[in-house]
Parts: structure tokens; sequence; C-alpha cells
């Protein structure tokens, strides 16, 4: 018997100085690396596997991580710090700072639409949930989170996700759990919420765990497949198959110490403890049991810590050693107390409580503006007709005029060509006006048709009637900013008219444009800020900035997410007065600036809502631009946004 202590301290030993030497090592590499962006990854890398040998290293780590600049709008760094500093405060017992935490990273990969990021955030809330004891609420994140990764086949998180989800089932038939809070649990359909079993639980928590290693040999993931084998250990142990269930405890101990990972063993030990406290062999129990306390009390996990002071606290008592068995009582009891200090649960929920709100707000404005676009309103009815009417006739004069004109001159040879080359032009031009306004008022005319029917079969219904009204003049404002942009557009080919110059203010054209489109933004919860000093001014036609702000800030926003921010600037650079509008929007490419120089091409795109338009803006942008002797030019904002910037004149000195 004394060898075998002897052979257990030996092991002991040198799986504690294995610890101490991996964990040197990954201090050392910490703190040599240089702490700024560009190693962030490697930073993060080196914080997450500290985990395995000491947790409190690792969350300070962590927190030195989310002190280092990274650019706001790179969410994918972002994502990651927080993603890291959340799992690792989970594994620490810092409840609520990981709940904090992986709610950041989730909604930044909401904000960036990184898909895998925010599988892998749902999930790790959902195992919180699950430390928590807060299952129905652990279920419903993880079969959110396996409903992604699913359809969206993104299957190398499959191992951790189906192990945390048999984890979850087994808690649930480890004891009676109250009446479920959550009314339904989205994407499920392997258990009633009012009727399952304990024994329904266990089983879903075997298949679970099947499915976990099975997974986890398919894309070599050992440590997932640690877990799942304790798992199985655990289910064999709930059926008193005791041989089987120390068996699987024994295969995830030599799987952890062959892959390095040391931060489960106590977990498995206590599980051996226990299993051996079962069958009433108090002091194998023990010897498992100092094991489990000696590894989580050097790595810090305070969880085990607590479970393995219960285990030799119980064994004792039943050896008649009781002051041994009231020492790891008092250890017990501290260690839980520590834990509880560490949790705020209504913080925890806080969090969790915002985001299904957010969810479903998100699904409310969605269904309100798929019924807005469905219907259109009778008021403006006219009005559109009449302009349409007025701009096919203004096109059909202005090719009067121009064949006029080209006849008076066709005795000149060199006249006689040019102004045919310029009627071929215009025509082509006016053909493909007639194209634009015929696709982009058929949908808008169509809508308004489609909403006089409706409210003439129910005007009877004032409540619906009035519902559609505010819907109403952002439809005309739509079509009449477009109706507008056609007929300054023609205007300008036909007329040509001069800048009328003068030195004057650029703030109070930022300010009007902003309240004529902040309806517009408001749709889409962009922010519209002016950063400028009311006093830049510069030398330009007031009507013609106008025209060319009220246009950079509709793409803008047309081509801006919802929640992205739009910036007007106007400042004095090397004497020279320049515009800015800046977004955070998709981005521009560079070369189809271009495009807009060549009269014959008319490039446009949709909005990030499909919103639709002709492709005149910049073009008017640009004719107006160079009549106020400047320049109409771009750079794009890393990663993604754009910036459109123009000159003007400075005031004479």
């Amino acid at each position: 018997m004394g060898w075998v202590k002897l052979l257990l301290i030996m092991q002991f030993l040198f799986l504690f100085g294995n610890v101490r030497s991996q964990c040197d090592s990954l201090i050392s590499e910490f703190e040599r690396t240089a702490k700024v962006t560009f190693n962030i990854s490697k930073l993060i890398d080196i914080s997450y596997n500290l985990i395995h040998y000491n947790t409190d290293s690792a969350y300070q780590y962590a927190h030195q991580i989310l002190e280092i600049g990274v650019p706001y709008n790179d969410y994918e760094l972002n994502c990651k710090v927080l993603l890291n500093l959340g799992v690792i405060a989970k594994t620490n017992g810092k409840y609520s700072e990981s709940n904090e935490y992986l709610f950041k990273a989730l909604a930044l990969a909401e904000k960036g639409n990184l898909l895998p990021y925010k599988i892998k955030c749902l999930c790790h809330i959902g195992d919180l949930n699950r430390c928590m004891g807060c299952l129905d609420r652990s279920l419903s994140y993880l079969y959110l989170s396996r409903n992604l990764a699913h359809i969206n086949n993104v299957s190398h998180d499959y191992p951790f996700l189906y192990d945390r989800i048999g984890s979850t089932f087994f808690q649930l038939a480890e004891r009676d759990y109250p009446e479920f809070k959550c009314s339904n649990i989205l994407y499920q359909t392997e258990f009633n919420l009012k009727t399952g079993t304990v024994s329904e639980y266990l089983e879903l928590s075997k298949v679970y765990a099947d499915s976990a290693i099975d997974f986890s040999n398919t894309l070599n993931e050992s440590i997932t497949k640690l877990s799942a084998l304790n798992l199985i250990g655990a289910y064999y142990r709930k059926q008193n198959n005791y041989d089987q269930a120390i068996e699987y405890f024994n295969r995830a101990i030599l799987l952890a110490e062959k892959v390095n990972y040391l931060t489960d063993i106590p977990n498995y030990y206590i599980n051996i403890a226990q299993t051996y406290f079962n069958l009433k062999q108090y002091q194998t129990a023990i010897q498992n049991g100092l094991k489990a306390y000696r590894l989580a009390t050097d790595l810090n996990i305070l969880a085990y810590k607590a479970t393995s002071s219960y285990i030799l606290r119980m064994s004792y008592t039943e050896m008649q050693d009781y002051k041994n068995a009231l020492h790891y009582q008092q250890v017990e009891a501290t260690t839980r107390a520590e834990i509880v200090s560490q949790q705020n649960w209504n913080k925890v929920l806080e969090l969790d409580k915002k985001y299904e709100t957010a969810q479903k707000q998100e699904e409310i404005e969605h269904q309100k503006y798929m019924l807005e676009m469905q219907n259109a309103q009778l008021f403006w009815l006219h009005i559109i007709i009449v302009l349409l009417l007025l701009v096919m006739v203004l096109v059909v004069l202005g090719v009067i005029h121009i064949k006029r004109n080209s006849a008076k001159m066709k005795f000149a040879f060199e006249k006689i060509s040019r102004q045919n080359e310029e009627l071929n032009q215009i025509n082509t031009t006016k053909n493909k006006l007639m194209s634009v306004i015929a696709h982009d008022l058929r949908g808008p005319i169509g809508n308004i048709f489609s909403g006089l029917e409706l409210v003439n079969k129910r005007r009877d219904d004032k409540e619906l009637v009035d519902k559609f009204i505010p819907r109403l003049a952002t439809q005309a404002e739509n079509a009449f900013v477009l109706l507008e942009n056609l007929l300054f557009w023609v205007r300008n080919q036909l007329q040509n008219p001069d800048a009328e110059m003068e030195y004057q203010k650029i703030f109070p054209v930022f300010v009007t444009n902003k309240s004529l489109l902040q309806k517009q933004a408001d749709e889409k919860n962009i922010e519209i800020k002016i950063n400028s000093d009311e006093n830049v001014m510069a030398n330009f036609d007031k009507d013609m900035l106008c025209i060319v702000i009220r246009n950079l800030l509709s793409n803008a926003i047309k081509f801006t997410h919802n929640g992205g921010i739009i910036t007007m600037s106007a400042y004095i650079d090397n004497n020279k007065v320049f515009v800015e509008i800046a977004d955070t929007g998709i981005g521009f490419d560079k070369e189809n600036l271009a495009k807009i120089n060549d009269s014959s091409t008319y490039f446009t795109s949709l909005g990030t809502n499909a919103e639709k338009g002709t492709g005149l803006g910049l073009k008017i942008c640009k004719e107006l631009v160079e009549k106020n002797r400047g320049m109409l030019l771009m750079r794009k904002n890393s990663p993604k946004g754009t910036v459109i910037y123009f000159n003007l004149l400075a005031p004479k000195e």
C-alpha cells in the first residue's frame, strides 16, 4: 500500500512540474511579445493556452490585450479580443464579467456579419448559462448556435457545441429542475418543455456526447473529445455501471496528458473519486480527491476546488477522520463564498434580456418595413404623374430645339458633322433617360396604385388609412428627389447655366441638407454628424452646392448599413477649402468614380436596403463642382466606408 501511495505522489509531482514548466514558458513568451495591434492574434493564442495552467495569469493577460488599441471598425479583431476575455473569465468563475464580454463580442459579430464568431458567441453564452444553472436558457442559446452552424455548414464548432448540449442535458438529469422560464426553445424537437423526464435527459446527454466524439475524431479535435469522454463516464456512473465509468474517466486523463491539456484533469479525478465514494472505497476516493484538489488549487479553478473539497470532506467523514473532514469543509465553504462573491446574477441576466428584446424589436421593425413596402399612398399620385409628364415634355422640347439648331448649321460641313454627332448622343441620352424614368418610377407608381386600391377598398378603416399616412411623404420625397435630379440634369445639359459665385459660409448648407435627409437616415438608424467650424467660408454657388451635398449625403445613406455614421466636414488645408462626406458603409470601388466622366455611361448599384437610383447623382455632383472651379475626388476608408471630397475657392485675404 505504501508503494502505491509513493507512485501516486510521484505521478502528481511529475504532472505538477509539467504544469509549472508549461506555465512559465507561456508567461515568458507573452512578456517578450510586443503589445501592439499587429501581435494581438498571437497574444490571444498565448493567453487562451495559459488557461490550461494558470487561469489567473490568463485572465490578467486577456485584460492587457483589451487595453491595446484596435481600430473601432475592425469588427473581427475586436470581436476576437472580447470573445477570448469572455471565455477565460468563464473558466475563471467570473460569470458576470464573462457574460458582459460575450454579449459585447456577439454584438460586434452581428454588426460585422461575422457568422463563425456569432456561432461561437452564442455557444459560449449557452455554456455560461449552464455553468450558472440556467439550463433552459443554456439550451436556448446552444440550439440557436447549432441551427446557425447547420444551415451555414460551419462544422468546425460541432464538437464543442454538441458536447455542451450533452453536458446541459446531463445537468438536467442530475436533479429536479424547476419549471422552465423559457416558453419555447427554438429549433429543438427532441423533448417537451413541460413533460421531459430525467431518463429522457440522460439518454439525450449520451447521444450528444457520442456525436461530439465522432465529430472530434473527424476533425482531429482532442480537447472536446476529453469533455465528451468525461461526460460518457458520468453517464455510466449514473447507470451504476462503475467499471465502465472509471474506464472512460481514465481514458480522458490519459488523452489530456498526451495532448498536454490540463485544465479539466481535476474534474476527471473528481469524477473518479465520486465513483469510488459510491462504491464505498473511501481511501481510493481520498487519493483521487487529493489529486483533483491540488491541481485545481494550482490552476486556481474555483469550481473544481470546491467540488474536490466536498468529496474529500465526505470521504474523510466516512473514514471517521474528522480533523481532515473539518479542514476541507472550511475550504469548501470559503471557495464557494468566493465564487458567489464574483457573480452578480442581476447583471448577468440583464444583458440576456436586452439581447432578447433587441431580437424581438428587430423582428417587429422588419415586419413593419415589409408592410410599408407593400403599400403606397394616394395623396401624391397626381403630383408624381404631372411631374413625369413635365419631364417627358422637357425631353421632347429639348430634342426639337436641338434639331432646329442643327438644321440652321447644315451649310457648314464641319459644323454639320459635329451637330450630327451631338444629336446622336442626345437621342441616346433621351432613350436612356426614358428607360431610367420608366424603370425607376414603375415601382413607386405601381405601389401607389396598389395602395390606392387598398385604401379605396377599406376607406372606412380610419386606423388603417392613418397608419399609412406617415409613409406617404417618404414615398413622395424619394420620387421627387429622383425627378428633381432628372430635371436638373436635363436643364444642365440643355442650358449649361453658369455658377453664381459668392463668398459665404458652408455650415448652413450642411444644416439644411441634414434637415432634409434626416428622416431618410432615421429609417436606417444612421447618425449624421457635422464636423466643421461654423465660420469656414468659400466662394461658391449656394444652390449648386446644396444639390451636391444633398446627392452625396443621399448616396452615403443609401450605401450605409443600419446603425452607421455619416460625417460632413469642411476645413482649410494649405490655403484650400475642402468639403468631405464620409460614411461607414459598404465602400465604393475607386475605378467606378471614373465612369461618371463618360456621359454615355450610367453607373448605379443597389443600396444596403436594395434602394435604387438613376446613376445621375454623381454625374450632377461632378458637373456642379467643376462649375464652382473644384474637382470631385474620392478616397476609401480602411477597411470599409467611403470618403468623397472636393475643393472650393478659399476667401481672399
